[in-house]
């Protein structure tokens, strides 16, 4: 019997939309707190978030420089 079964878990994510690094960040308790009312309140999740703010204050450097 040759049945098809469909594969469980994490689907594929190409290459390019792939993010290879991960940046570990110390926060105190009162910070992170702010961050996941900030995220939630934009509907995003705490890394989207981060993200986010960290593209933001790249460009502002960018632009000051």
């Amino acid at each position: 019997m040759n049945v098809d079964k469909k594969k469980m878990g994490r689907p594929k994510v190409s290459k390019k939309e792939a993010k290879r690094n991960i940046f570990t960040l110390r926060l105190k308790d009162k910070e992170i707190k702010q961050i996941q009312k900030l995220a939630r309140k934009e509907n995003l999740t705490v890394s989207e978030w981060s993200r986010n703010a960290l593209q933001n204050a790249l460009r502002a450097v960018k632009c000051n420089t």
